[in-house]
C-alpha cells in the first residue's frame, strides 16, 4: 500500500472511530507512519481526503459504469445499484459523515459529484441550458437528499431497494422528460 493509501485508510478508520470533526491531520499522520511532509505531497488538508474517499469509493466506480453503459442502458439498474451498496458497504463512515458539524462539506462534494452524473446524462438532450442547469441540480438534489434521510434511518432499506425506488421516482420522470424512451428508457 502506497503513502497515499496510507492516508485514505487511516482518516477514514479515524472518522469512524472519532467523527470528522475531531480527528487533525497529526492524527491522520500517526496513524499512518507518516510524517507531515508526505502528508502534504498528497493532500492539502482533511477536507481533500474527503473528496478523495468519495471518488474512490464509488465516483469512479459509477463514472466507469456510466461510460460502459451509458445512456443506452439508462434503465439498468447496475449504476444506481453500485452507489447505493457502496454507501452501504461503508456505513460507519458515511453514517459519521452525514452526523458531523460538517455534513454540509459532504453533502456538497456528494452534491457535485451527482450533478456530474446528471450532466452526463443530460448532455445531447434538446432542452434549453437553463432548464437542463435546474434539472441537473433537481435530480442531483434528490439523489442527495434521498442518501442523507436513508443514512439517518439507518440504511434500513436494503441497497438495491433504494436504487429501485429512486429509479421509479427520478429516473422513470427523467426518461419521460427529456430522453426518447424507445432508445434510452426501454
Amino acid at each position: 500500500m502506497n503513502n497515499k493509501d496510507k492516508i485514505i485508510e487511516s482518516a477514514k478508520d479515524l472518522i469512524c472511530m472519532y467523527g470528522f470533526d475531531k480527528i487533525t491531520v497529526k492524527m491522520i499522520c500517526e496513524k499512518s507512519f507518516i510524517s507531515r511532509k508526505a502528508f502534504y505531497n498528497f493532500f492539502h488538508d482533511k477536507y481533500e481526503i474527503l473528496e478523495e474517499i468519495l471518488i474512490s469509493d464509488f465516483v469512479n466506480e459509477v463514472d466507469n459504469l456510466f461510460d460502459k453503459f451509458g445512456r443506452i442502458e439508462l434503465n439498468r439498474s447496475i449504476i444506481l445499484e453500485t452507489l447505493y451498496q457502496r454507501i452501504y458497504d461503508n456505513g460507519e463512515f458515511y453514517r459519521k459523515m452525514i452526523k458531523s458539524d460538517t455534513e454540509y462539506v459532504f453533502e456538497k462534494y456528494l452534491l457535485k459529484y451527482m450533478m456530474e452524473l446528471m450532466k452526463k446524462i443530460l448532455t445531447g438532450v434538446k432542452i434549453e441550458d437553463k432548464e437542463q442547469r435546474y434539472a441537473i441540480y433537481f435530480y442531483a438534489s434528490a439523489q442527495v437528499t434521498l442518501i442523507r434521510k436513508w443514512i439517518l434511518d439507518n440504511y434500513e432499506i436494503p441497497p438495491k431497494q433504494m436504487a429501485a425506488y429512486y429509479k421509479k421516482w427520478a429516473v422513470k420522470a427523467m426518461c419521460d422528460c427529456y430522453l426518447p424512451r424507445e432508445v434510452f428508457c426501454k
